[in-house]
Parts: C-alpha cells; structure tokens; sequence
C-alpha cells in the first residue's frame, strides 16, 4: 500500500518531538526524587503550581527511572 501525501503529513506530524529542556528548579525535583529511590523510598508526591511544568518533569523522572533501571526491566 502507498501512503498518500495526507497520510504522510500526518504520520511526520505524530513522530516524537525530543524532550524539553528542564529549568532549574525542575532538574532539582529531578534529581530530589532519585535521591528519595536511592535511600530506598518507593514513592514520591510531586506538588508544584499550574504551569510549573509537572508533566515535562514527570518525562525527566521516568527517564531517569527507566535509565538506572534497564538492567532490571
């Protein structure tokens, strides 16, 4: 099957942009709540004000998660 010029636009539109840059209170959360894992803690509220970026954050977290744990997986 040949994909048509319209399927295409759409498909290059739905591929995965690279993940955003984290601020510096953000990289902080980050690496709080890998601190919390390493000293053996198994889970972790994040609060943080509307548009403090708490989903982009959550990217970074499970990244990170993911990374460290991949041997495991």
């Amino acid at each position: 099957m040949v994909a048509t010029p319209l399927q295409l636009s759409l498909l290059q539109k739905s591929q995965p942009s690279p993940v955003k840059q984290l601020r510096d209170y953000q990289i902080q959360v980050v690496e709080e709540v890998c601190d919390f894992w390493d000293f053996g803690k198994k889970s972790v509220m994040l609060v943080s004000p509307t548009g403090s970026g708490k989903i982009l954050t959550a990217i970074h977290i499970i990244k990170k998660f993911v990374e460290q744990n991949q041997r495991n997986i």
